[in-house]
């Protein structure tokens, strides 16, 4: 029984990316309408789902860079929410800031450095 509660555990992460390919369709290298995507339009959504995936895993596992306390563990796993769910998106300075991911990649930060300053 443990050996499925820890197969299940490494593999729950890998359970979100067909989720994601049907929120960033630029994951399969097709844009929203079924055409084509350039790299230009690949490259925030693929990095986006790394961090979210990176999060997630993080989560999961207890470990950053070093062992992740439960409140650190909570912040990981709501900046990974953010980041691999859609969410609005706010249009400034000619560009549509999307508000998860922006506040997923903020959480992200707060927790590494966090997480990087127990080190020291």
């Amino acid at each position: 029984m443990p050996t499925g509660f820890a197969a299940f555990k490494y593999a729950l992460v890998g359970f979100t990316l067909p989720y994601m390919f049907i929120y960033r369709p630029e994951l399969l290298m097709m844009t929203e309408t079924g055409d084509p995507a350039g790299w230009g339009q690949m490259l925030i959504p693929v990095s986006i789902a790394v961090l979210g995936v990176t999060c997630f895993a993080a989560g999961i596992a207890g470990q950053l860079r070093n062992p992740l306390g439960v409140g650190l563990r909570v912040l990981i796993f709501s900046a990974a929410a953010l980041l691999l769910a859609p969410g609005p998106s706010v249009p400034l300075a000619g560009f549509d800031w999307p508000v998860f991911d922006l506040a997923g990649i903020v959480l992200f930060g707060i927790v590494f450095a966090a997480n990087h300053h127990r080190s020291k």
